[in-house]
């Protein structure tokens, strides 16, 4: 999965933004092993956990489809701690579907979550150099 570093910026300026709680939102894609936008959740956002609204996902699940991109995960903050996705984190993510955490210093961390929930499968994150694109395998 890619994701270039703009958009990496744009999650860590979101996360600095809103601590101490937690940003949180939508990782979009038109093409595969790409994400190439964001939908940040406006609100209301928690210290300690990030919940997305079942009502606001159903908008954007329906917006998204209308506008030939798929949500291929979810992305979320930890403002005090590293980015290491916790067994909450796996747990609450729905199979198939990958999460990025930004932690307390601006660190990233995508994982993917497989067919069981606790199954945990954090990928490397490599700078593919000079090209403003990071490569998670």
């Amino acid at each position: 999965m890619r994701i270039s570093e703009e958009l990496l910026d744009q999650v860590r300026a979101e996360a600095a933004a809103v601590a101490p709680k937690e940003c949180c939102g939508l990782l979009l894609s038109r093409e595969a092993g790409e994400i190439d936008a964001i939908e940040p959740y406006p609100g209301p956002l928690f210290e300690n956990r990030f919940k997305l609204s079942d009502e606001w996902l159903l908008r954007q699940h329906y917006r998204c489809k209308s506008a030939g991109t798929k949500v291929v995960g979810y992305y979320h903050s930890h403002p005090s701690t590293s980015p290491k996705p916790s067994k909450r984190d796996f747990r609450e993510h729905p199979p198939g579907s990958f999460g990025l955490i930004v932690g307390k210093n601006g660190a990233v961390e995508l994982f993917f979550v497989g067919d069981k929930a606790e199954q945990e499968n954090s990928l490397n994150v490599d700078q593919m150099e000079g090209t403003g694109i990071v490569s998670f395998s």
